[in-house]
């Protein structure tokens, strides 16, 4: 009887509901791709499919690797060595996070552009026109995306390697390796779990974006979802396309997986690395700023410039009050997604301490895998559940249609979709952080007479305030920026920041589209800030 009452309490019925919604969208992809074939489908297939396979191989191999030189070299650098400036590039250094990955595409387009002041002098000087002609391809957006992206790496890497003990990096200087070697052969082993899921989430923020690729020209397999959909409306050509990027997805956290398996290292010493800072002097303090100055200035400080420039230009054509609308909206569906997806978090939380339930146990694991697809992905998948919803209640309410509609042409698609998407960040730090909390305080307070339901508002929760404001800080970052989710599900008229940015840009007006650019990147910045203090900073 207990038991019964363990798997269908209150909560585990309402989890269990929660959870069949968040994994539909995903089971859905799954059904339609095994649904035959038609004519798009098969056009793609024998004309331009090899080539969104291989642009999106190559980007993700050259961004990836290149994030990963920056970001693991420059978390070494301020993690294990003392130098002036040190303080300042540890957090500098985050802040590209801010900075949505179509905007810096947009302004390195304006740098580089045949009419900016850089391409005419250096035609000038040169004697040649057209010096950056090509500038607009993959090899340009393989650097610029490698410029916004190593913060991820650079995170991760810092807290991996400011938890390492000195006592280890100490012995193998003691056994006579340099400190390069000690590096490759210590350091670096040793943050591998960590570097492995850092680099997992720059793969899925790669295999995400839209804006960037599009505007670049670059066709990849999330741009051709978009086309197939906006182009053709063709559900089934653009779920086999999703599905063929869902099983990338599925093999980067595969491989993500066995690396963090096969390098579960444990470092019991408490005495770590930062307490032992090498001090740089001569040259080595030259290269030092060297390597952490060039991330900082062309992944932060030159696109913020070329944002501002515009803006100093148009700043009079795009101030109006439908500016001020754009933001509301972006606000506001930030912040209804943080709030739900934390709640969601906690209401998960405490079926799992509470019922102690298996299956619930196993169905947490799942639900936050929203985030391993991209949001063309996932707006696919959610689209045709919601459509079949919608056609219902068109056929048996009188009334009901396209424009009154609150499934389809409101904004609770919208929503539920940033929510599928983002889940896995409360989820994932706050039930981590309520690991370390000792079970012991929580069973004393039962025995002294609260409830669980008491112990977990008393107990838990103030003890998790931390992980829920990081949680959610990082779902309100991230649906800011969304793009292609956003304009797939979004209501008919309804614009965000980044939807309107995306389209001005798309019809060559970046210069109108810089005000709305600046003020993403200053709504994402602050929360960028708080989170690094909050939560990487040691």
């Amino acid at each position: 009887m207990s038991n019964l009452r363990k798997y269908f309490s209150l909560s585990s019925i309402t989890t269990y509901i929660i959870s069949i919604l968040i994994l539909l969208p995903i089971l859905v992809l799954t059904f339609n791709f095994l649904g035959g074939s038609n004519k798009i489908w098969e056009h793609l297939y024998n004309t331009v499919l090899v080539g969104y396979l291989a642009n999106t191989m190559l980007l993700l191999l050259g961004v990836g690797l290149i994030s990963f030189v920056i970001g693991v070299s420059c978390a070494w650098i301020v993690t294990a060595y003392e130098f002036k400036g040190r303080a300042f590039f540890e957090w500098a250094l985050v802040l590209p996070l801010a900075i949505p990955p179509y905007v810096a595409a947009y302004s390195y387009s304006g740098i580089f552009d045949f009419t900016s002041p850089l391409s005419l002098y250096t035609t000038e000087f040169t004697g040649y026109t057209n010096v950056f002609a090509n500038f607009m391809s993959l090899r340009s957006l393989v650097l610029i995306l490698s410029m916004i992206m190593y913060p991820y790496i650079y995170l991760f890497a810092k807290t991996a390697f400011a938890n390492q003990s000195v006592k280890l990096l100490g012995a193998s200087r003691t056994l006579g390796s340099t400190s390069v070697r000690t590096f490759f052969w210590v350091a670096l082993p040793l943050a591998r779990p960590m570097l492995a899921g850092a680099t997992s989430i720059v793969f899925m923020e790669l295999l995400n974006d839209y804006g960037a690729m599009k505007y670049y020209g670059v066709d990849t397999i999330t741009t051709a979802i978009c086309q197939v959909w906006f182009s053709f409306n063709d559900v089934l050509a653009a779920t086999k396309l999703a599905v063929l990027l869902m099983l990338i997805s599925m093999v980067i956290i595969g491989v993500e997986q066995l690396m963090r398996f096969r390098g579960a290292y444990t470092q019991p010493d408490t005495n770590t690395i930062t307490v032992s800072r090498i001090k740089l002097n001569g040259y080595k303090l030259v290269v030092a700023l060297f390597v952490c100055c060039v991330p900082f200035i062309f992944g932060f400080v030159l696109p913020i410039a070329q944002q501002i420039y515009w803006f100093s230009i148009y700043k009079t054509t795009i101030v109006s009050a439908t500016l001020f609308e754009w933001a509301i909206n972006s606000i506001k569906m930030s912040l209804l997604a943080s709030v739900i997806a934390v709640a969601l978090a906690l209401l998960f939380l405490y079926t799992v301490v509470e019922s102690k339930n298996k299956i619930q146990k196993l169905l947490t694991r799942f639900v936050g895998i929203g985030y391993v697809f991209p949001g063309a992905v996932l707006a696919i998948g959610i689209i045709i559940p919601f459509i079949f919803v919608h056609n219902y209640f068109a056929q048996h309410y009188e009334g009901y249609n396209l424009q009154n509609g609150l499934i389809i042409g409101g904004t609770i698609a919208l929503v539920f979709g940033y929510v599928v998407r983002f889940l896995v960040f409360p989820l994932t730090i706050i039930h981590s952080e309520n690991e370390k909390i000792a079970t012991k305080v929580i069973e004393a307070a039962i025995l002294l007479g609260k409830s669980k339901w008491s112990s977990f508002f008393k107990i838990n929760l103030p003890l998790l305030k931390k992980s829920i404001l990081v949680g959610g800080l990082l779902v309100f970052i991230n649906v800011l920026k969304e793009i292609p989710l956003t304009i797939i599900l979004r209501p008919f008229n309804f614009e965000t920041l980044a939807t309107k940015s995306f389209e001005l840009a798309k019809n060559e007006m970046v210069g109108e589209a810089a005000g709305l650019s600046l003020i993403i990147i200053l709504l994402s910045s602050i929360p960028v800030l708080v989170l690094y203090k909050l939560f990487f900073r040691k």
